[in-house]
This record gives C-alpha cells, sequence and structure tokens, in this order.
C-alpha cells in the first residue's frame, strides 16, 4: 500500500500545473504527513445525487484543476462514445 501511495504522489507531482494545489501536496510530503496524503490521494471523485462534491485543494479526492480537467476528460470520451465523433 505504501508503494501505491508513492506511485500516486509521484503521479500526481507530474500532472499538476497549479502552483497552489502543488504546493499543498509538498507541503504535506515534507511534513511526512503520509495519513493526509493518502486521504487525498487514495480514490478518485465519484457523481452523487448531488453531482461532484469534495473540498477544493490539492489531490485526486479533491477538486482542483485537475480533477476538473479529468472529469471533462471521461465526460467528452463518454459524449464520443454514446454519438461518435461526429457533430452533436
Amino acid at each position: 500500500m505504501e508503494q501505491n501511495l508513492d506511485k500516486l504522489i509521484e503521479n500526481y507531482l507530474a500532472w499538476d500545473k497549479n502552483p497552489k494545489t502543488l504546493s499543498e501536496i509538498q507541503a504535506l510530503i515534507e511534513k511526512g504527513d503520509r495519513e493526509q496524503l493518502g486521504a487525498r490521494l487514495y480514490g478518485s471523485l465519484s457523481f452523487g445525487t448531488a453531482g461532484i462534491r469534495a473540498p477544493v485543494q490539492g489531490g485526486f479526492k479533491r477538486l482542483n484543476y485537475l480533477t476538473v480537467i479529468q472529469i471533462t476528460h471521461g465526460f467528452a470520451r463518454h459524449m464520443r462514445n454514446v454519438f461518435g465523433n461526429g457533430k452533436l
């Protein structure tokens, strides 16, 4: 499990381009707060009855620029699968 967290940290640091959320994760790494890193990085956001809700913070399980891009990418792929490559 610890190796998985290390890989998640590595991926997040490579993919997040927002200085604010990136610095949040870097600060947690410097503090050695693996519990908070795990809470923010393990898993992904899910769509519930109230839509997608989470604190606005750094991490894969939080709302931020990176996760909004990932959500939008997933939605676009879904639309392409449903409607094909033609115009909607």
